[in-house]
């Protein structure tokens, strides 16, 4: 089941397109579609069966086990469900049953523990609110925009493909999106095999016209906006109403159908945010496992990292990411990796797939002879769509079977490839305007190339092997391998992580057999340790996940490369080498040595976790991550580059750490985690004796904020509340009760320093020092954020004992910092709020200049105590706060236990010695 609330305020699919024309590359990322569209909840759910069978019987079974039920119920099977009743002898694995309010609501549990019954979840209304841009103006003509330098038609020499034959013919592909117009179907398409309206609207036509758009990409064959694929076979899916609507069961429907038809290739050109949406996911993967290759635009949320939309995240779904307006640059808007599935516990997988031109993409205006140009990941998603039908159209029908699935498809592509070029700039950002890095987390293999494709496919079918992404692991090849590149390995370093995708050519499930083989370069290639894990015993289908873990076994003395290639064996295909080159360096001194602690952060969609930044309305919930190579990348980056350290991101608590010594800063971003005691009496120890310092940087903590965010979850039947704020502040105040230092319980902020929804420093021990600033409470209402006044608060004594007065801006100290007594004693720092070191959030560039000092400031006072200008010692300060920090520690920790790694949990290395 959903394990998050289905609600008007949730994030649901997204198309991934933009429509308007005629701006420049820079202002592409404000044109692309908004990234979500609400949620309307509807009191139906969908019961899956462990097997398919026609609709009638399922239902005739359903009934069967409702009647069984001791209570009477008042129940109904669906109406929504038009298409599938009309072809009911298409095999179906679910139904969609309506249970009325009357009806006790204990009967969900129930029926789903029946035998014969896989899950019950909520049947979602969906809203693709997205679609309602205005169409560009439409074009007679086939010419391009002055802005554009290439046309990617003639770079790939379609002509010559066309001469050749090469069109698709022999291959189905399915469009899910807002339909057909039945009128271009008729005059600008060869081989439309249906319209198929999967909604509860009578009609066909394509009010948006989004999917007659997408559907020409693939196959038009307009003299003005041809597609790729011309002689394809292709069946529009009319999964959204006129009004952008759909029900989950549409989609469940349609997939199923898809598979019913022996689709090839299917094309999305929509996603979200939820990964955890197992009914779809699971379809996904079923789909995946017939034989057809799902392909789906990875979302317009770039250039900001980890805002990858489901399914294009999945491993067995070729995710396409978007280039620019030239062939050798990626589109600002295209959405970035790493995936976000795996960083709760180890490292996310590369993806995008690859990138597809995604810009001044030519397609049909619905119901009429005229072209026009769209921008956006949805268009790329189509091109690629197109050359995958060309490459299964070169099969022979004999050999479909055996390689016209993902893995094979999708192994071809990424072998051939066109890299795009990679220009290091040390002082640029990963989000700025112009950014020349294109790492593989932004493209991936590359730019797709179909005749580079069309000329391996003889050599890969006659030697199937498995294929790798990435297909080595070269750390100096900077910036294309960013983050891994910017920091060499040295002894006792945590070791590092990479997921490396598997791609099978011919096995729907396969296995590592037998340990890795590494085969060093020279003598001194034994100081790396390698080790795999597999993501799962068994890889299904036709991919898997392989966690590589790199570890430096014995000092060195100088700066070196140390390369080899690694061996994997994999069932049912020859032996796959992985290249790895490694920097390694002599360990660095613990002063320039760093521990990102990543363990104590959770994400969504694991549980309700709060948006940081209550002034952004557009996202209530917290989806890039929290991760040092995510959202906070460019904090990361400038601790790498500007301040010199190395920094190394902890996936687990501290007890698993060998020697917090070694290390000069613990630093804790944004935790939503608490902490265990064995873990804070470590800290303690490390601070005490052993000069380690502790940076946290903290966000907003309001159990009145908090309580005016909840919201009806019509999954659970119950009302839900965010596991914690911004930050867990109850779990940090528990970390630092021992200095006596505590942070507030409402939230604050000040746009004008880039503070956004932060914490406040109500309570420091003598000998501490702050950096003081004008603050407005925040609170949330029915309409947002507004500045309230602030009743029970009495006043602030600064070390003058000035007292502040109670207005509306009050004077708090936003930073703390504590030296501890003891020759080789630590400090501690502390910041109210993330705002600053995360990217995802705009503001002023005096802003952020400004709260980008201060956090330089407090990075070097952390590790060589140097106090920055402008902070100021306190005497016991102390700030009263109208507020049950008792109750409200309680309730932090009731919430939060369902999602949490730490409470009702042990150490994962309890047998750690401390003193």
């Amino acid at each position: 089941m959903r394990s998050l609330a289905t609600a008007t305020a949730a994030l649901a699919y997204v198309a991934l397109a933009s429509i308007a024309i005629g701006f420049s590359d820079a202002s592409f990322h404000k044109s692309v579609c908004p990234p979500y569209m609400d949620l309307q909840i509807h009191d139906e759910f969908i019961v899956t069966f462990t097997k398919y069978d026609n609709l009638r019987n399922l239902e005739s079974s359903l009934d069967v086990l409702v009647a069984s039920y001791p209570v009477p119920l008042s129940s109904s099977s669906s109406l929504h469900r038009r298409a599938i009743k009309i072809n009911h002898d298409v095999p179906t694995d679910f139904v969609v049953w309506t249970l009325f309010d009357w009806s006790p609501l204990s009967v969900i549990h129930w029926l789903g523990l029946q035998p014969g019954v896989k899950s019950i979840v909520r049947n979602r209304r969906l809203h693709l609110t997205s679609l309602n841009t205005q169409p560009a103006s439409p074009q007679e003509d086939d010419t391009m925009p002055t802005s554009a330098t290439w046309n990617y038609m003639e770079a790939w020499d379609m002509a010559q493909l066309r001469a050749q034959n090469i069109t698709g013919h022999g291959v189905k592909v399915a469009i899910f999106d807002t339909g057909l117009d039945p009128d271009s179907a008729r005059r600008h398409f060869r081989h439309v095999d249906d319209i198929i309206n999967w909604t509860d609207e009578p009609v066909l036509r394509d009010s948006d016209g989004h999917g007659s758009f997408v559907a020409g990409v693939v196959g038009s064959v307009h003299r003005a906006c041809p597609g790729i694929a011309p002689d394809a076979s292709l069946v529009s899916f009319r999964v959204f109403t006129t009004s952008s609507a759909s029900y989950t069961s549409w989609l469940l429907d349609a997939l199923n159908y898809a598979m019913y038809l022996g689709v090839d290739v299917l094309n999305f050109s929509f996603g979200g945010p939820d990964f955890h949406d197992a009914p779809f996911m699971d379809k996904i993967h079923e789909c995946a496992a017939s034989g057809i290759v799902v392909m789906s635009a990875v979302g317009n949320g770039g250039p900001q990292y980890g805002t990858l939309t489901n399914p294009a995240d999945q491993i067995d779904v070729f995710g396409i990411g978007g280039l620019g307006s030239t062939p050798s640059t990626i589109a600002p808007f295209s959405a970035r990796g790493q995936s976000l599935w795996e960083i709760a516990t180890g490292y996310g997988r590369v993806k995008p797939d690859a990138v597809a031109p995604a810009t001044f993409v030519k397609g049909l205006y619905p119901g009429g002879d005229k072209c026009r140009m769209m921008n956006g990941t949805s268009m790329a998603a189509p091109l690629a769509t197109g050359m995958v039908a060309l490459v299964l159209s070169q099969i022979p029908s004999i050999e479909r079977k055996r390689f016209g699935h993902v893995g094979f498809v999708k192994g071809v592509f990424l072998q051939t490839a066109r890299r795009l070029p990679s220009i290091w700039n040390a002082t640029m950002r990963s989000t700025e305007a112009g950014n020349t890095w294109q790492h593989i987390y932004e493209q991936g293999a590359g730019s797709l190339d179909v005749n580079a494709a069309l000329a391996a496919l003889p050599l890969a079918m006659a030697a199937p092997t498995a294929v790798l992404l990435p297909s080595s692991l070269n750390l100096t090849d900077c910036p294309y391998m960013w983050p891994h590149c910017l920091q060499p390995l040295y002894h006792t370093r945590l070791p590092l992580t990479i997921n490396i995708t598997m791609f099978h050519p011919t096995a729907l499930t396969s296995q590592l057999v037998g340990a890795p083989k590494w085969t060093p370069s020279s003598a001194d290639s034994d100081i790396l340790s390698i080790q795999t894990f597999p993501g799962s015993e068994m890889f299904w289908p036709y991919s898997g996940a392989i966690g590589v873990h790199i570890r430096v076994t014995r000092p060195v003395l100088r700066r070196m490369t140390v390369s080899g290639r690694l061996t994997l064996f994999i069932s049912d295909s020859p032996p796959v080498e992985l290249y790895i080159e490694v920097p390694v360096i002599p360990a660095p001194p613990p002063r320039q040595r760093v521990l990102w602690d990543q363990y104590r952060n959770l994400q969504y969609p694991s549980g309700y976790i709060p948006r940081d930044n209550l002034h952004q309305h557009t996202d209530p919930f917290d989806t890039q991550g929290d991760h040092a190579h995510t959202n906070f990348g460019d904090f990361f980056h400038r601790l790498v580059v500007q301040h010199k350290l190395y920094v190394e991101v902890l996936t687990t608590d501290y007890s698993c750490v060998d020697d917090l010594s070694v290390y000069g800063l613990l630093l804790v971003v944004d935790p939503e985690e608490p902490w265990f005691p064995t873990e804070v009496a470590l800290v303690h120890a490390a601070m005490r004796s052993s000069d380690l310092s502790v940076f946290v940087i903290a966000d907003w903590y309001s159990p009145t904020v908090l309580t005016s965010m909840s919201f009806w979850d019509a999954n659970t039947l119950s009302t839900w509340l965010p596991v914690t704020g911004g930050a867990n502040i109850p779990a940090i105040n528990t970390l630092l009760a021992a200095f006596r230092i505590r942070l507030s319980h409402r939230a604050w902020s000040n746009p004008g320093i880039m503070y956004l929804s932060g914490s406040a420093i109500v309570d420091l021990p003598d000998l501490g020092f702050v950096m003081w600033a004008n603050l407005t409470q925040d609170s949330t209402g029915p309409t947002g954020l507004s500045p309230r006044r602030i009743a029970s608060f009495e006043s602030v004594k600064s070390a003058n004992n000035a007292a502040v007065p109670p207005n509306d801006s009050q004077k708090m100290a936003v930073a703390a910092l504590v030296p501890l007594q003891g020759a080789n004693a630590g400090r501690v720092v502390v910041y109210g709020d993330s705002s600053c070191v995360d990217s995802s959030i705009a503001a002023s560039s005096d802003a952020k200049a400004t709260c980008e000092g201060w956090i330089d400031g407090l990075i070097e006072y952390a590790l060589r105590g140097k106090l920055p200008e402008g902070v100021e010692a306190v005497n016991n300060l102390h700030v009263r706060e109208d507020v049950d920090h008792d109750a409200a520690d309680i309730r932090a920790q009731t919430l939060l236990a369902k999602y949490s790694k730490v409470l009702g949990h042990a150490p994962a290395c309890p047998n750690v010695a401390f003193g």
